[in-house]
Formats: C-alpha cells, sequence, structure tokens
C-alpha cells in the first residue's frame, strides 16, 4: 500500500511539473526591437571662439612678461567691446624653452615660449570680423578654432530625442501589424551615441554628437556665414508583442 501511494505522489509530482513548463512556454516573452532616428536643424546664434597668445623671448622672464602684456590688451579689448567677463576665460598656460632641430648637428636655442589659451564668446554674430581683427592686433597671434552653437541646442536635443522616440514606436506598431500582433509595453530602451564634434564646455563621455555644416564665405554680411546646426537622436527600443 506505502509503495502505491509512492507511485501516485510521482505521478501527480510529474504532472505538475508539465503543467509548470507548458505553462512557462504558453507565456513566453515576444517581442519587437527597433531602433529609430530624428533630426532637427536649428541656426546657431552664438560662436565658441578659442585663440592663443604666444610670444618668444631669449629670457625667461621677458617671455613670460610680454605674454601678459599681451594678454591684458587682448582682455581689455574684449571688454571695450562690452564682452562679458562671463563669456570669456584663459584656459592653457605653458612657459618653456624652445630648440630648433637640425638634421646631424646640435639643435639651436630659439628663446623660451610663454603661451596663453583664451576663449570667447560671442554672441553677437555681427561682430565678429571686428573681434577676430582686434584681439589679433592686441596681441593674441593664434585663431586655434571657431564652434557655432545655439543658445537653445539643449531643448532642442531634448525634443529630438522625443521625435525619435515617437518614431521608434510607429515604427514597431507597423512591423507588429503585419504579423497580427499589437505592440505592448516598452521592455528596455537605449540611446545610440556616435563619435562626433563636442562642446568644449562639457566632458561627459556621453554628449550627445552634434554636425556642423561648415561655414562658406558671405560678401554680404562679412566674412563668415555660420550655416546651420543638425543635431541627430537615434533610440533602440525593445517592445513587448501582445495579441489583438
Amino acid at each position: 500500500m506505502r509503495r502505491i501511494a509512492l507511485t501516485i505522489l510521482a505521478v501527480v509530482v510529474g504532472c505538475v511539473v508539465c503543467v509548470r513548463v507548458a505553462d512557462a512556454e504558453d507565456k513566453e516573452l515576444r517581442k519587437i526591437t527597433v531602433t529609430a532616428a530624428a533630426e532637427t536643424v536649428i541656426a546657431p546664434d552664438f560662436a565658441v571662439i578659442s585663440t592663443t597668445v604666444a610670444t618668444l623671448r631669449k629670457d625667461v622672464t621677458a617671455a613670460q612678461q610680454a605674454n601678459d602684456k599681451a594678454v591684458r590688451e587682448a582682455m581689455s579689448f574684449l571688454e571695450s567691446m562690452k564682452v562679458p567677463g562671463s563669456k570669456v576665460r584663459t584656459g592653457y598656460v605653458s612657459l618653456q624653452p624652445r630648440w630648433r632641430e637640425r638634421a646631424d648637428r646640435e639643435p639651436v636655442f630659439e628663446g623660451y615660449e610663454a603661451l596663453k589659451q583664451i576663449t570667447v564668446e560671442l554672441h553677437d554674430l555681427s561682430n565678429y570680423d571686428r573681434l577676430i581683427q582686434g584681439i589679433l592686433n592686441a596681441g593674441v597671434n593664434r585663431i586655434d578654432g571657431v564652434s557655432f552653437r545655439s543658445s537653445i541646442e539643449v531643448e532642442k536635443r531634448r525634443e529630438t530625442r522625443i521625435l525619435a522616440m515617437r518614431a521608434a514606436r510607429t515604427k514597431a506598431d507597423y512591423l507588429a501589424e503585419q504579423v497580427g500582433q499589437k505592440v505592448g509595453k516598452p521592455l528596455e530602451i537605449s540611446e545610440q551615441t556616435t563619435a562626433g564634434w563636442q562642446d568644449p564646455y562639457q566632458t561627459a563621455s556621453n554628449v550627445q554628437a552634434i554636425a556642423v555644416v561648415p561655414p562658406e564665405p558671405d560678401m554680404r554680411t562679412g566674412t563668415i556665414a555660420p550655416g546651420s546646426l543638425t543635431i541627430r537622436a537615434a533610440v533602440t527600443a525593445t517592445f513587448a508583442l501582445i495579441d489583438p
């Protein structure tokens, strides 16, 4: 009798296991993964200008003093143009000997070179030519780069991400409909990032790439035309599939 009871119990347990396995298979998660992108084009309204003051003198003290004088004159000019102090900053500073290499001969000591970087945010682009000419006359002797930016980039980047997410949902709905399914809740969302130009004021690794249309000369308004900024966002989203 005891042996019969054990046999019945084993069969019952086995049936429970079978039911659970079958139930898990019936409820296996069905899902769809899509990728979508969106772009927003905006006009830049300010420029970030990176410059360097470089001075070379035989005496180390003279090199530093000459550099300090040129930097003060450049800063004074920027002040005369009503550029707010919060939009001007000094960066990289260097003072070191400079040697000129010669083939098969001893290098020649040229002097001590002092370097200091000045970065300017110009929000009135109509003054671009005047500012560049003025700081060059004041002692700046190298323009390292000019980036055209927009004060509404953060807002537009957020809107572009929303557009990309909506596009992903629309794409998922369309594809699911073709196989007689409906899209359920989102299971996973990730944003794709690509290498590209980045804001010099931001150091975070996950910065949305921004493509800048290269400016072309425009003789009607000056020597530069800012072009446009294209803000791109791309997302990959996974949704559950459900029966209609």
